[in-house]
Order: C-alpha cells, then sequence, then structure tokens
C-alpha cells in the first residue's frame, strides 16, 4: 500500500471526515487496524522506527527515515539509489493523524501522532507487566499481572466493591479505629466508574499524617487527564473543613501508587492532631477512635 493510498482514504472511496462521525480533517482518528496500517506503511525498512520528517524516497517510491538515508546510500528494500525526493503524504501522516495505541485491545485509549507512537509503545503499561498497589494486604503478594486482569483481581482478592451513581462526586464515611496507629494503615475497598475509566480512592497514614488521593486504572496518559478535588467534615455537621476545602491533586495511575505518593502536594494531606478537631471521637477499651467524611470531586483537566 502506497502512502497515498493510505492518506484517511475508506472503502469506497470516501475520505472518513467526510463520513457523519467525523466534522473535519482535524477530528479524524483512524480506525482499530489503522495501528497495524501504521506500523507497515511509517516504518523505515532500515532501522524499524517510525519514520520522521524529513522523510526521503529511493527512486523506485521506497521510504526511509533521515537518519537512515544519512548513513546508507541505497534503500533497503530495493538497494536502489536514495534521491532527494521527500515524501510529504507521510510526513503529514506523521505530523498530524492520531492513532490509536498497539495495545487498545488490552485497554489503552492514547490516540497518538506518528512521531510520539513508538516511544509510547514502548512505555505503555498496557503491554507490561505490573505490581498490585495492595500486595502488601491481604496476603496478596502479586508482584507481575497484566494490566486486563488488574480490576478482576482487586474485585476477587481485595473484595474492592463499585461505588455506583457517583458521577464523579461522592462522600464516604471513613474510620481511624485506633488512634496510636501511625503508619501503614490503608483504608481502601472501593472503586467507581467516571467517563469510562475506573477510579480508587486511596488513603493511608504515614508519620502520624493522613493523606488523601485518587488513582485510576490508566496509563499515565489517562491520568494526567484528571484531578481530584478532596475535603473533609465531621459527619453530623453541614461545614466543610476550610482548609481542606479547596485542595486539588493529581489523580495516579494505580502502578505508581505506591512510589511517588508522598511527594509535596500530591495527595491531600492532615495531621492526626488536627484531624482530630473535626473528626466525631468515641472512646475505644484502648483509647478512642475518629470518624470523618472525604469528599471527592473528579475534575477533567482541560485540553491544553
Amino acid at each position: 500500500m502506497s502512502f497515498s493510498q493510505f492518506n484517511s482514504i475508506k472503502p469506497g472511496g470516501k475520505r472518513c471526515y467526510e463520513e457523519s462521525n467525523c466534522n473535519s480533517k482535524d477530528d479524524c482518528t483512524p480506525s482499530v487496524s489503522s495501528k497495524r496500517k501504521l506500523s507497515h506503511v511509517l516504518e523505515c525498512p532500515v532501522c524499524t522506527s517510525i519514520c520522521q520528517p524529513p522523510i526521503y524516497n529511493c527512486i523506485r517510491g521506497h521510504s526511509v527515515c533521515n537518519d537512515c538515508r544519512m548513513k546508507w546510500k541505497h534503500c533497503g528494500l530495493c538497494k536502489s539509489q536514495m534521491t532527494n525526493s521527500r515524501n510529504f503524504i507521510a510526513e503529514e501522516i506523521v505530523e498530524t493523524y492520531k492513532f490509536p495505541c498497539e495495545y487498545e485491545e488490552k485497554g489503552c485509549t492514547a490516540r497518538l501522532l506518528g512521531r510520539v507512537y513508538e516511544d509510547h509503545v514502548d512505555k505503555c503499561v498496557y503491554g507490561k507487566s505490573i505490581k498490585c498497589h495492595l500486595s502488601h494486604l491481604d496476603n496478596c503478594n502479586q508482584n507481575s499481572m497484566q494490566y486486563s486482569g488488574y480490576l478482576n483481581h482487586l474485585v476477587l482478592h481485595h473484595k474492592v466493591q463499585e461505588l455506583l451513581g457517583t458521577n464523579g462526586t461522592f462522600s464516604v464515611l471513613q474510620t481511624l479505629h485506633d488512634y496510636t496507629i501511625r503508619e501503614s494503615l490503608v483504608w481502601k475497598g472501593l472503586n467507581f466508574a467516571f467517563n469510562s475509566k475506573m477510579f480508587f480512592p486511596l488513603t493511608f497514614i504515614s508519620s502520624d499524617v493522613l493523606h488523601f488521593t485518587m488513582g485510576i486504572l490508566g496509563s499515565d496518559c489517562d491520568a494526567k487527564e484528571y484531578q481530584v478535588k478532596i475535603k473533609l467534615k465531621h459527619p453530623l455537621k453541614l461545614q466543610w473543613v476550610q482548609e481542606l476545602s479547596a485542595v486539588t491533586v493529581p489523580v495516579y495511575p494505580l502502578h505508581e501508587c505506591n512510589k511517588d505518593w508522598l511527594k509535596p502536594r500530591q495527595t491531600a494531606a492532615v495531621s492526626k492532631f488536627n484531624l482530630q478537631k473535626l473528626c466525631l471521637v468515641d472512646e475505644t477499651p484502648t483509647g478512642f477512635s475518629l470518624e470523618w467524611l472525604t469528599h471527592y470531586e473528579i475534575i477533567k483537566v482541560p485540553e491544553p
């Protein structure tokens, strides 16, 4: 297939942006099968990487990337002489068209320009084995699994339950049963759907400080599309706590939650001492417990 044949032409002679589901050429995204066409049509026959502009042709019309053209005088396919003729159609595809990730069938929703396609595929979490973010709980020790089976594992092994009807905004009643606990306690057990993505509210204690954040079952690209606003209040009072009323923090891909979530301004954090001031406090045989409401609001980050 030549580059001119591939340039947004679909069976029947129509350009895809002329069909009802595309308003313009700029809105057009090739179909799922385009990922296979991309790897064959835009791949340099010498180094097998995606060709980047400028893209040159041999005298028989085959294209190679500029790096290989500078190293070799002959075409990697037919051994013909290279020319100074550029393949502008191929360059337009690389620079303007977005293609589905190679791992779309495993769950990746990224749409990528040709110039970043290869780098994304090499790093895409949907093509790698990952460690469960709750592997230290419930006798899990699941250090390697495919992303496609992650949600099923969380539901069956960690008893994570879906919270329905949230529309990205909801409140959760949380309890610290033993005030003396200083480390390692993790609240888990809920997930919810928003914008066809699965989110997981996460709370944990480190050095007498409670951290609140949100995980997403997805890639780094998916996580960058969202933020979460978090605020706390006494379960029997109407007023939300002012110092946490507008704390907005990043959403984390679950496979990263054990690495970076203690970085400054990456979680909504409150000390147990300050939390006690806004909680319902109950005495227990070993001391006392704290109970409070945590409110979450998922925010879609505007595209730049």
